[in-house]
């Protein structure tokens, strides 16, 4: 549905509690990012830093590193 119709869903999660939305956005097609070691995800980043690094990096069209 329109505003969203085309883009790519991103679900950013720390722990167990994260894991049906990892799951929800993956099988949409998006991309989940466990931050931190707790959680697995299709894309890991450290920190909320990182997270922030991350977004900006797919905002300018390169693609997260698994």
């Amino acid at each position: 549905e329109a505003p969203f119709a085309g883009r790519r869903p991103i679900y950013v999660g720390d722990d167990v509690t994260d894991l049906d939305g990892f799951a929800a956005v993956e099988s949409a097609g998006g991309l989940s990012v466990a931050v931190g070691d707790r959680v697995l995800a299709q894309a890991r980043v450290a920190s909320p830093r990182d997270v922030r690094s991350l977004l900006a990096d797919l905002a300018d069209g390169r693609s997260p590193q698994p």
